[in-house]
């Protein structure tokens, strides 16, 4: 500082009763700087900020979907429409049973009135079937398989199966539960019927109407009885 500018300090501490400063030396011509305070936070040290493990990521949780079934196979061997399996019972199973033995049929073989009764066919390899002859001069109609030249006419099928009808209604059994063509008790050049029942206690009964009816009609031709169980239920599997 320059002596006039101490003799001016010394005038103004003493007009105003204050305590001199003792300001630092400096050279001619220099300014007095005052230190800037820095107010940034600390920096950590560089080898801490690359030693420090990275905080790991947490997985943003994502809401669970709904399983989208597939589209339904298709199988070409089931049925179609689909339809559901039967179901079946003990009381079902009970009423297909083939009730009765062959010991329950008490008809003699051979002739009676108007038509024969025959349980040794040459065309059938066992004793269950019986047949019921008649022995008049029309012949049953024929659904062709003994003459194929029949199969040509239409009407043939339509009085034959006319003919099961007749020959079921006369039978007059409960137990007849299905009916069709087959083969002869002897021979092969014409068609016989074959009716299915499940009670031999009443194939004598259907002996003797059947005959009776082929008698009075004045046919002739083979009507086989076979006893057996009503088939179950078929369906795929």
């Amino acid at each position: 500082m320059s002596r006039h500018g101490r003799r001016f300090a010394a005038l103004a501490v003493a007009w105003l009763g204050c305590t001199p400063i003792a300001s630092p030396t400096r050279r001619p011509g220099e300014h007095a700087l005052e230190p800037i305070p820095d107010v940034s936070p600390p920096q950590p040290a560089a080898d801490a900020v690359l030693d420090a493990a990275p905080a790991p990521v947490q997985a943003m949780e994502q809401p669970a979907e709904a399983s989208t079934p597939g589209p339904p196979t298709f199988d070409p061997s089931a049925p179609w429409p689909p339809r559901a399996a039967p179901h079946e019972t003990a009381r079902d199973t009970e009423r297909r049973r083939l009730l009765g033995s062959p010991a329950d049929v008490h008809t003699p073989e051979g002739a009676a009135r108007g038509y024969l009764v025959d349980r040794h066919c040459p065309n059938y390899a066992h004793d269950d079937f019986v047949a019921v002859t008649g022995t008049g001069r029309k012949h049953i109609p024929q659904l062709g398989q003994g003459s194929p030249s029949l199969g040509k006419r239409p009407s043939e099928e339509m009085e034959f199966w006319a003919f099961v009808s007749g020959v079921r209604r006369a039978t007059a059994v409960s137990s007849i539960h299905a009916a069709a063509t087959s083969a002869p008790c002897f021979g092969t050049d014409e068609d016989a019927v074959i009716l299915y029942l499940h009670d031999w206690r009443q194939v004598d009964q259907a002996i003797r109407n059947v005959g009776s009816w082929l008698a009075a009609h004045d046919w002739y031709g083979d009507v086989i009885l076979l006893p057996q169980p009503i088939p179950g239920p078929a369906y795929s599997k």
